[in-house]
């Protein structure tokens, strides 16, 4: 595609079929892929149009400088992952989905990311972004939001993810990979807004630093360390490096921890820490 689509009719990629992108694009007509949307070249933008994926619709090469701007209709015919590759003007912010159960076949999440903080988040320390996802039919996914640097306010280990109606924020249990910057729940059965960080101001924060050791203090490289609240279950993750050291910043106080670890060919020992 190395032109804007022109208002009018409709835009249909036949199964099989492949629209590349050789630079930034808007469309003023509603697209349904049934084959594959190259993004390795540049950003979609939808305006208010929507982009309909069926079955067979799939995304290739979406990159940090290549996504869709709008609103995406995916309709999932079986189980297993696609990744909704959309951002908002100021930066990518994919969400993987892995559909575990399709209860009714088909369904269909339609999403879209807005830049800004989430309307009742206490702003100076929530993630400036968050997601709308709604659902047709009936299923179960595991979902992965990604986000960006320039989206973080304020301290990135406290933050938490919660599924927002209106005014109501319901926390849910997550993983917060604040290297990889991401934030994942299982299990997810209702769809609606999601948001990341805190709804009232945080406490203080700390680094937690150590060595994951094998026999005569040998460090043990890439173990995937886990701190876990003890109370909340809110886990913070790290990779060791090479000499077995690991690091996991913004960590909230006055909290106990369970620090647990997996690394290949070891069997590494949990500790509690306050």
């Amino acid at each position: 595609l190395n032109t804007n689509i022109p208002a009018g009719g409709t835009l249909t990629i036949n199964s099989g079929g492949t629209l590349s992108l050789s630079g930034n694009r808007s469309t003023g007509v509603p697209i349904t892929n049934n084959g594959t949307i190259d993004l390795t070249g540049g950003k979609l933008t939808m305006g208010a149009n929507l982009l309909s994926l069926g079955c067979t619709g799939t995304f290739s090469g979406a990159n940090t400088n290549g996504y869709v701007i709008g609103t995406v209709l995916k309709t999932f015919c079986a189980t297993g992952p696609f990744s909704f590759a959309i951002g908002t003007a100021n930066g990518f912010s994919a969400v993987d989905v892995i559909v575990t159960t399709l209860t009714t076949n088909p369904s269909t999440l339609t999403m879209f990311a807005t830049g800004t903080v989430r309307a009742g988040l206490f702003p100076a320390a929530s993630l400036q972004r968050f997601w709308t996802i709604t659902e047709t039919g009936d299923l179960t996914a595991d979902l992965t939001f990604h986000y960006n640097d320039i989206d973080v306010a304020g301290p990135e280990g406290t933050y938490k993810l919660f599924r927002a109606v209106g005014p109501t924020f319901t926390p849910v249990t997550f993983v917060l990979n604040t290297g990889a910057n991401t934030i994942s729940t299982t299990g997810v059965t209702t769809f609606s807004d999601w948001a990341v960080g805190n709804t009232t101001p945080t406490a203080g924060t700390a680094t937690v630093s150590g060595r994951v050791v094998a026999v005569k203090n040998a460090g043990v490289p890439g173990a995937a360390v886990v701190l876990t609240d003890s109370i909340s279950g809110s886990k913070f993750t790290a990779t060791s490096n090479d000499a077995g050291g690991f690091t996991v910043n913004d960590v909230p106080v006055g909290r106990s921890y369970i620090v647990s670890g997996t690394a290949k060919g070891f069997i590494i020992n949990s500790q509690d820490i306050k």
